[in-house]
């Protein structure tokens, strides 16, 4: 019986919390796109590749439903690796954020007068990213490829390297190598796809893409 009355209690709390502050609906989210190396437009400015420009909309809350005032809306963004994170907060009822989503979003309504904060909207998932890149072909001068068991990338090259970078697919230099060593040690990045940049000693620059 005990167990019955809480269940019947936890349902109108929640009952309750979406009529007292009602969530947004209808809620969209897409992103474009910019290569390596090329320059695009997010959220009114200039941006260089690889990185990703996200877009978000959604529908005002039914405020049929309370005598609350709607004060701002928060997207919140959750990885499979980590907490859930607050990547916007706005009055307006969409956003542009210059960042690549691979994992849960979702749009919440913020109160006041009484205070408090709406359920999540609709949840939507995103599984992957696309990542293209114009790699540099040189089979005969540079080759890389992945050695799990030593956590190692290893770079056959007939080329003089001047340095060595290993880029995030939102364009971060995750590690840099001024140097000519053949190797380069994988042990402290995530299982993924990373972009590698190398440099020579005449200034060329070549990209390749590496899965972990």
């Amino acid at each position: 019986m005990k167990t019955l009355k809480l269940a019947v209690l936890l349902f109108f709390v929640s009952t309750g919390l979406m009529a007292q502050f009602p969530a947004p609906v209808n809620f969209q989210f897409g992103y474009d796109y910019i290569e390596l190396d090329d320059w695009g437009v997010c959220n009114g400015k200039g941006i260089r590749g690889p990185s990703y420009c996200s877009s978000f909309s959604w529908e005002t809350p039914d405020m049929s439903t309370t005598t609350a005032n709607l004060t701002k809306y928060k997207i919140y963004y959750k990885s499979e690796y980590n907490e859930k994170v607050v990547i916007d907060s706005t009055t307006i009822n969409f956003s542009t954020k210059e960042i690549g989503i691979v994992g849960s979003i979702w749009v919440t309504a913020v109160y006041s007068n009484p205070t408090g904060e709406s359920l999540a909207s609709n949840v939507i998932s995103n599984a992957s990213l696309p990542v293209h890149v114009r790699e540099t072909k040189e089979p005969n001068k540079l080759q890389l490829r992945v050695d799990n068991a030593m956590k190692r990338i290893i770079i056959n090259s007939d080329l003089i390297i001047q340095q060595v970078s290993i880029l995030s697919l939102d364009g971060r230099v995750i590690y840099k190598q001024r140097s000519s060593s053949n190797s380069i040690g994988t042990e402290n990045l995530q299982a993924g796809l990373y972009i590698i940049k190398i440099e020579d000693y005449t200034g060329k620059i070549y990209y390749h893409k590496i899965i972990l």
